[in-house]
Order: C-alpha cells, then structure tokens, then sequence
C-alpha cells in the first residue's frame, strides 16, 4: 500500500467520525461492514456493538420484510437518494426497542472488493416536535378566529359561511365543505365549501351506493378518515376526513375535508376538525331552534286570531 493511500484511509477514517450524522455501510448482503460512533450512539449500542447485524435489526419489526425487498431493488440500480425527507415515515428501532422518526440519505460507494452502501441517518425528532407546534399553532389560530367572527358577527350564517375557507388554510388543504341533511326527504345540500362546488354533481344520489363512505357518516353519525383516494368520484383526492354534524346525538350534515396529499389527516388535524364540527353544529342547531321558536310563535300568533275572529 502506497504512503498517498494510507493517507487517503487515515483522512476517510477521521472524516467518517467527525461527520454530526449517523453513518452506516452495508453490504451488498444488507450487514452492517462499518458504522461510526454517532451511529453507534444513535442506535443504543456499544462500541462495535453494530458490526455484522442486518441493517433490518435496526427498524421496527412490521417494515423488516418490506425493507428487505426494497433493499434488493435499490442495490440492483443503486443511486444517490434521500429518504424519509418529505411525507414518507421512517422509523429507526435502538437497542431497547424504543423508536424514533429518520431521514436517511443513500450512496453507493466502491469497496474494496465490492460495491458497498452508505447510509447517513439523522434523527429528525426534535425537527418533528417543531413542525408539530407549528401546526397546532395554526390550528389554534384558525379556531380562535372563528369564534372571534362568532362573537362579531351579525348572524350564524356569516360564521357558516366563513367555517370552509378558514379551515382550508388552517389544515393546508384544497377542499372542505359543510353538508346538511334534509331529515325527511333525504336530500344533501352542500350548505358552504372552498373548492368543491365544481366538483358538485347530484350529491344525493350518493347515498344510494352502500360502499359511500359518507353513509356510515350521516346514517351513525360516525366519523370516517380515509386515505387511499378515490372519494366519490371526485379527481384529485388522496386522503379525506368525513366528520357528523350532531343534533341532540343525531346526524344532521357532515364536514367534509379532502386533500391531495395521502394521509393528511393525523390526530392533531382530526381533533381539531373534530373541533371544528361541534362548533358548527352547535350554530346550526341554535338557527334551527330560533327558526322553529319563530315559526311556533307565528302559528300561536295565528291561532290567537283566528280565535278572536271566531269569538266575535
């Protein structure tokens, strides 16, 4: 070995250790060949304690099967690519077993005596939490908005009205609508959305296909997250959120939140949707009974005169 190349090892040696991330090379049998202390750190173990284990030994039990046919794929065309940096989930396991969110980016490099793998890692957690506070922030907002414009406005169809559109920019997404349910004739009236009045076609006669996933929504008063597309029949939709709109325990509409990006709706989005249902149930339930308040006091006053005219 030449003195320049026992440099050039000396220099990959210090540099593969003062890199901040995780770094892991694999083989082309998919076992660990080299791992740096961070990753080391990382992961739980010792020193060396990574040396020889499956690079599946390191996430969690139910992504083992899958990873291993898509470790196959990418080693048979490999190339430079990032992983888990946008809305993928990654998942590494540690030594006790405890789990965390990842972003990984992979490079093959040339071994010694065959094609190898690096795998730099970065625990994404604390950028996870920030994203998170961000985003109940918004959704905070948004809520405290609305009920601003409830204590402000003239009448409960202003805030109806204003419920989509706050709602679409709180969550980030392209669509939502408020749908209300005529008890007796079984219409559906699209009361107010953003975003989906032209996508509007005979909504009723959804309700005559079973497999609708607004039925156990307005028949059981059920909520219903979906995330596999394909929503009635309207193009662009990868994830939805189906939430009832109460009357005394019974289903009078649905709010509706549909989004072009698969699984959009976690627990935060869902809780605060959920937020958002009670509140506007709550509006349309005092329109209602003001309405039939109105409507009695207009028959009594009727009745009264019909039974002065009557007396005289």
């Amino acid at each position: 070995m030449s003195e320049r190349t026992r440099k050039n090892d000396a220099l990959n040696a210090v540099l593969f250790e003062a890199v901040p991330d995780a770094l892991i090379i694999a083989d082309r049998e998919g076992r660990i060949a080299e791992a740096n202390r961070n990753a080391e750190t990382l992961f739980g173990y010792s020193e060396g304690g990574l040396l020889g284990l499956s690079i599946e030994a390191l996430m969690p039990a139910a992504l083992r099967e899958r990873h291993r046919a898509h470790r196959d794929a990418y080693m048979a065309a490999p190339r430079v690519r990032p992983m888990g940096a946008t809305d993928q989930a990654m998942a590494g396991r540690k030594l006790d077993g405890s789990e965390f969110p990842i972003e990984i980016a992979l490079s093959p490099i040339a071994g010694k005596d065959e094609m190898c793998y690096l795998a730099s890692v970065r625990d994404i957690s604390e950028s996870q939490r920030a994203r998170q506070a961000l985003v109940r922030a918004r959704y905070d907002a948004a809520i405290a908005r609305l009920g601003q414009t409830a204590l402000d406005a003239r009448n409960e169809e202003e805030v109806i009205d204003g419920l989509p559109p706050s709602l679409a920019e709180a969550l980030e997404v392209e669509r939502v609508a408020i749908l209300i349910l005529d008890p007796h004739s079984r219409e559906i009236d699209l009361r107010q959305s953003i975003g989906l009045r032209e996508d509007w076609s005979h909504p009723s006669r959804w309700l005559e296909d079973p497999h609708n996933p607004l039925l156990p929504v307005l028949n059981e008063g059920r909520s219903t997250i979906l995330d596999n597309g394909g929503f009635a029949g309207i193009p662009g939709v990868a994830s939805a959120a189906l939430l009832p709109l109460l009357d005394r325990g019974r289903p009078m509409g649905a709010l509706l939140a549909l989004s072009s990006q698969p699984k959009r709706f976690d627990h935060d989005a869902q809780h605060r949707l959920q937020s958002a249902a009670v509140f506007a149930a709550g509006l349309i339930q005092r329109r209602r009974t003001e309405e039939e308040l109105a409507h009695a006091q207009r028959l009594d006053a009727v009745g009264q005169l019909t039974g002065g005219i009557a007396h005289d």
